[in-house]
């Protein structure tokens, strides 16, 4: 029995340590100083598509990574919040369109560039983040084509996506055919952006855990 207890102080001992080297490293880790998340308002007029017969379309939402401590390689959760309408004015049958349009689309640029809306690479600088391939439509008037390849769907669910190297600005904007008439009355539509824990990060504080809960155990066993 001294024998077993002895290896069981041993082990103790040594995740103690684990534990202790877990809080320290958590303490210089910014990902756990900072705030969990920050959410950004996204006006739902705002484009970084190419426009035709848009007369009050306005700018994507444009968002400093470098400045939320954010760098290339980084993975950062995304998440679509609140809704907004397809217009400010009636349907058909003249009832006003519902406030339940959610639907949003980024891309990662290397640069603050933006151009006008006649462009149709108005991200001239964009960086493909490698996700799943996502297609736009094409104007309401005039039928034109406004894809881009380097852009992605962001949805309600949240999305955990890597920061591609180089990259430093993210751009958001709703996902429509036309802009220039969307509303949002409760001002809600916005994007959650939210840092993700490295892998390394993770298994240190279950390590520190883990040793909590083997010295709880310990004390136990000794009283």
């Amino acid at each position: 029995m001294e024998k077993k207890l002895s290896t069981w102080n041993l082990a103790v001992r040594a995740l103690r340590v684990m534990a202790l080297a877990c809080g320290l490293s958590l303490a210089s880790i910014d990902v756990w100083a900072s705030p969990i998340s920050t959410d950004f308002s996204v006006d739902s007029r705002g484009t970084y598509l190419l426009g035709n017969s848009e007369y009050n379309a306005q700018p994507a939402l444009s968002i400093d990574l470098v400045s939320l401590g954010f760098s290339g390689g980084d993975f950062i959760y995304l998440q679509q919040v609140g809704n907004y309408q397809f217009s400010i004015y009636n349907d058909a049958n003249g009832n006003p369109f519902p406030d339940t349009a959610t639907d949003m689309i980024g891309v990662f640029s290397s640069s603050a560039v933006f151009l006008d809306l006649s462009a149709l690479h108005r991200v001239p600088d964009a960086i493909d983040a490698g996700t799943t391939p996502f297609v736009t439509q094409n104007t309401m008037f005039g039928g034109m084509a406004t894809d881009i390849p380097e852009d992605y769907y962001i949805s309600g669910t949240g999305m955990a996506i890597q920061i591609p190297f180089q990259a430093h600005y993210l751009f958001v904007a709703a996902n429509d055919q036309f802009y220039s008439d969307n509303f949002d009355p409760d001002h809600n539509y916005g994007v959650r952006v939210a840092p993700v824990p490295e892998p390394a990060s993770l298994l240190l504080l279950s390590t520190g855990l883990a040793g909590l809960a083997l010295w709880r155990r310990r004390k136990t066993i000794s009283a």
